[in-house]
């Protein structure tokens, strides 16, 4: 399971980000330029890349946690990189549960 379906599982009544898609998909073609401003094959690219970058960025938080742990040399250099992947990965998170909130129930 993705980081991605972990937390879509966590936050809505779906279980996959394939299940969350095919609600967006739903939704009228009017709804996404009167509401978002976006045409909605635009915005479903959006949602497909910033699921991707969550993924990424969460195998590469886990590689980064695991390296500051280790009493390698490499321990300072992942420790210092670690706030930033950190910070870049919460705020993709929010940003998925806010854009997926305008189509699905939460739990």
């Amino acid at each position: 399971m993705t980081a991605v379906d972990q937390l879509i599982k966590k936050q809505f009544k779906v279980h996959t980000f394939k299940e969350a898609l095919i609600q967006v998909q739903k939704k009228e073609a009017t709804f996404f330029t009167e509401q978002l401003f976006l045409d909605k094959t635009t915005f479903i690219e959006k949602l497909d890349q910033l699921a991707k970058d969550i993924n990424n960025l969460s195998e590469s938080y886990k590689t980064a946690q695991e390296a500051s742990k280790s009493g390698s040399i490499i321990q300072t250099f992942a420790s210092t990189g670690l706030g930033g992947i950190q910070k870049e990965y919460i705020q993709k998170r929010k940003a998925m549960v806010h854009h997926l909130s305008l189509f699905l129930k939460k739990k």
